[in-house]
């Protein structure tokens, strides 16, 4: 999205999109093949006791307040030469956001692994009450307006976030037309785990953590050197 996300090209480029299905439904895999999933109008579910696949090279397209909504499970297992896109939908208002993935209490699991999310309200939102897997891993995100990922962990296990980036670039501030102020671009309570990741942005707060005690170790926070 050029607008939007300071000119950045996603990827990997886009195929000719197929129909798009508007029924709110998810799959249970989204491939490559039939790339990219558009959900304009209404927002995708993942229903309890269900698995939501999908593949690197795939991009999942959303208009303005549509999202994915997990209370099942969600494996979205790119590769390094294949990542996975959550990102707006270019034909909706321009700089229009979309809601990002949100993930229930009950919830029976979470990977994220070489996925881009750009361009959402808050990209990541995870509710945990159980003892299921939360991994986010090698992965980045772009351009929120409210947080990267915002969690509660309530359960026993903890939400492992590492290997990843965390960009708001200048520009982006611009065009969205966000204050400057100190939204967090990771923030939650409860256990968590972040490691090695890459805080690069502009002038807002990179970890708010309330509650237990986090285990954070070997990140690297470079402030406003994080531009276009």
């Amino acid at each position: 999205p050029q607008g939007c996300g300071g000119g950045r090209s996603p990827p990997p480029p886009p195929p000719p999109p197929p129909p798009s299905s508007s029924s709110g439904a998810a799959a249970n895999s989204w491939v490559a093949g039939n790339s990219p999933y558009i959900a304009e109008q209404r927002s995708v579910q993942v229903p309890p006791g269900e698995t939501l696949g999908v593949e690197g090279g795939v991009r999942a397209l959303f208009g303005d307040g549509q999202g994915v909504f997990v209370s099942g499970a969600l494996v979205a297992s790119g590769r390094v030469d294949a990542s996975i896109e959550f990102g707006p939908q270019p034909s909706s208002a321009e700089c229009a956001a979309w809601n990002g993935i949100d993930v229930a209490a009950s919830s029976t699991g979470l990977l994220l692994r070489y996925a881009w999310l750009v361009g959402a309200s808050t990209a990541l939102t995870v509710q945990s009450e159980t003892d299921a897997p939360m991994v986010v891993e090698s992965c980045a995100f772009d351009d929120w307006q409210t947080a990267a990922i915002s969690y509660n962990t309530a359960g026993p296990a903890s939400l492992v976030i590492r290997s990843s980036t965390f960009r708001l670039r200048p520009s982006a501030l611009v065009a969205l037309a966000l204050p400057a102020g100190d939204s967090a671009a990771v923030a939650g309570q409860g256990p968590s785990v972040i490691e090695e990741c890459v805080f690069a942005r502009s002038s807002r707060v990179a970890l708010q953590i309330e509650g237990t005690q986090p285990t954070i170790s070997s990140n690297t926070f470079l402030g406003d050197a994080g531009g276009d």
